[in-house]
């Protein structure tokens, strides 16, 4: 059976996410280097598919977070408030900072996001950055609409009939 390409059916507003509030659950959360070398955080969000009333459903809205210039700290007040958005607890120790990160996963909020342009090296690029954000208006997740799998990279657990109550 052949397929033909029909280009004409393209609509770019389908990929490009407009400005706006979006439901967002953390699919990864993440310290590392950006492809310059430079030291960032990175959170990949996913515009959540349960929530029907909203557009992109399933698109990837990429929030990262650089080193302050003066200290080489990240911005505590912006991660705090990140971390209160996503429901994390207040008071919650984490044994490492890996560990604090892992504890995004999986939550929910909501951020409100704009497109920008920029400039670099001479190059105009648009970038869609995160503005805000906050608490999410529904908390319960349907991680499998999500393609979310929270036990992905977990250790296995083996567990015998001597271990069961039964």
């Amino acid at each position: 059976m052949s397929f033909k390409l029909d280009f004409s059916e393209v609509n770019d507003n389908d990929y490009n996410i407009a400005d706006g509030e979006y439901e967002v659950v953390v699919k990864k959360a993440e310290e590392g280097t950006n492809p310059n070398g430079k030291s960032r955080l990175h959170f990949d969000l996913v515009i959540r598919k349960d929530i029907t009333d909203q557009r992109f459903g399933g698109a990837h809205i990429f929030d990262d977070m650089y080193p302050q210039a003066v200290d080489g700290k990240y911005n505590n007040s912006i991660l705090m408030g990140f971390a209160k958005a996503a429901g994390l607890n207040e008071g919650q120790e984490f044994k490492d900072f890996g560990d604090f990160l892992d504890a995004f996963v999986g939550k929910p909020l909501r951020v409100r996001v704009k497109n920008e342009k920029s400039s670099w090296q001479g190059k105009e690029y648009e970038n869609l950055r995160v503005k805000v954000r906050n608490v999410s208006k529904f908390p319960q997740v349907d991680y499998r609409a999500n393609g979310i799998d929270l036990f992905a990279g977990g250790e296995e657990v083996n567990i015998s009939a001597d271990d069961l109550p039964f």
